[in-house]
């Protein structure tokens, strides 16, 4: 295998190294009695650092371990194993490194790992520290689990979530995303216990999580961004604003109202909102070209006015239902909106009073007048509008 092993004059840190294209388990348990280099001279067995209790399947960490030495690229792979870290024992990323538990097909995990941990009890630990450089966090269809109050904190990366869960049973276990620099993804994840889940900098797609059982749900700072469909149960505070004044959160599509939230920064504000689709035809089904479809709130401020394609369809908009302003939360509802549909030839068409506190996806016929289609029926004969 192209990679080696070293430790620290302690021996509290194991170091995994090398060029390989995917590192496992399987690989450190087994790289052979005395294959680990001990800084300042010797050399120890793997068995000091790694148990490998079923093989291929069952892993118990017995110390500190750190992927990378911070110059080669390393790929480490976990699939469809069980690690257990002892207690106080942690990992750490450097620079040049992937860790990836699970597969990714599509835009789907799968054969996930189940990582267990305790980090400790006081505030948190850096598992991408800063100053790292090519660091690749990839969790696919699998569990972290987190038996310490300890956070899981990760820096500026590439990282990426998909179908699966971060839970703990510890009350203030906090799972941050920091410094996103544009790199975080998550879907269609359970996050479950604890303190919060925690961005900090705006994230490139936050969709279909579902945050269970937190102090506060979601918390985000720093920078603007969207997160969509986001489901939040049994939270005291669903949504939480926590730094960077004028830092706007955009809660996309919930599932269910959000009720409670807090802001701590003069001028930011929350908004509760909801995306609009719109599919417009005529009386015969036919896709109608051109119709302007115009919405406006409550007060009559126009909040799009678009034109349908050829399809009869307008660009996806987005309409703010309700917004949350300031370190006083003042709070602010948008709805009853109106919807104006306009086209020359055709009957206006005017939908009052919607609240739009849910999706709007709508299917609607623009009817063609009778007393221009009479006429336009008949082009040889004059035509008396009544």
């Amino acid at each position: 295998m192209a990679f080696s092993l070293a430790c620290d004059a302690g021996k509290t840190t194991l170091r995994i190294e090398g060029t390989d294209s995917s590192v496992t388990w399987n690989d450190v348990a087994n790289a052979g009695a005395g294959s680990v280099a001990v800084d300042g001279g010797g050399t120890e067995d793997p068995s000091f650092f790694v148990t490998e209790h079923i093989a291929n399947a069952v892993y118990q960490i017995l110390k500190n371990i750190q992927f990378g030495d911070g110059t080669n690229a390393l790929i480490f792979c976990s699939k469809k194993e069980m690690v257990y870290f002892d207690d106080n024992q942690t990992f750490v990323l450097q620079s040049n490194v992937t860790l990836q538990l699970g597969e990714k097909v599509d835009d789907w995990g799968k054969n996930g790992s189940y990582w267990r941990f305790n980090f400790g009890s006081s505030s948190s630990y850096n598992v991408i520290p800063t100053g790292r450089s090519n660091v690749n966090l990839l969790i696919y269809g699998s569990t972290l689990f987190s038996a310490g109050n300890k956070g899981f904190r990760t820096y500026a990366s590439t990282r990426e979530f998909l179908n699966s869960i971060i839970t703990t049973s510890a009350s203030t276990f906090q799972f941050y995303c920091l410094n996103a620099n544009n790199s975080v993804i998550m879907r269609r994840c359970y996050i479950a216990g604890g303190f919060s889940l925690r961005f900090y900098d705006s994230p490139v797609a936050i969709e279909d999580v579902h945050i269970h059982d937190t102090t506060y749900g979601l918390e985000f700072g720093g920078a603007s961004g969207s997160y969509r469909n986001l489901r939040i149960t049994s939270s005291d505070t669903q949504i939480r604003q926590f730094g960077g004044t004028g830092v706007i959160g955009n809660i996309i599509n919930p599932v269910g109202n959000i009720t409670a939230v807090e802001i701590n920064e003069d001028a930011s504000a929350i908004n509760e909102q909801r995306t609009c689709d719109i599919h417009v035809v005529d009386k015969d089904g036919n896709n109608l070209e051109d119709v302007t479809v115009t919405c406006e709130d409550e007060d009559n401020n126009e909040v799009f006015s678009v034109q349908t394609d050829v399809n009869g369809v307008i660009a996806q908009q987005t309409i703010t239902y309700k917004q949350w302003e300031g370190t006083d939360e003042t709070e602010t509802e948008y709805s009853p909106h109106k919807f104006i549909f306009s086209k020359n030839g055709y009957t206006l068409l005017v939908m009052e009073n919607v609240t739009v506190d849910a999706r709007i996806n709508w299917d609607v016929e623009v009817k063609f007048p009778e007393r221009i289609r009479a006429r336009m029926a008949n082009p040889g004969r004059l035509a008396i509008l009544r």
